[in-house]
């Protein structure tokens, strides 16, 4: 995951929109029902993205923030960060 601007200064939008524009889907495809390869793949390296990446005074976010950016539950949250490696079932 090689993000151009590294370091505090990156805001959780400037991370979302990079992932975004590498996987070339907007962010209401990531957030719509589709489970669409492409989508899945974009989805998971939101979530890691914005667990490893973002502080909240000093935490992690929670499960539940990370959700609202990609329209999921918390749980499909908690599923990726389980499973960081895509399915084999995904293409």
């Amino acid at each position: 995951m090689g993000y151009e601007r590294m370091g505090p200064a990156m805001t959780a939008t400037e991370i979302v929109d990079e992932i975004l524009a590498k996987h070339g889907v907007t962010r209401g495809d990531v957030r719509g029902p589709s489970r669409a390869a492409k989508l899945a793949h974009a989805r998971r390296e939101i979530v890691l993205a914005l667990h490893t990446r973002v502080r909240i005074k000093g935490k992690p976010p929670s499960l539940s923030w990370i959700g609202q950016w990609i329209g999921r539950h918390y749980t499909s949250v908690l599923w990726y960060l389980q499973n960081p490696e895509p399915s084999r079932y995904v293409r």
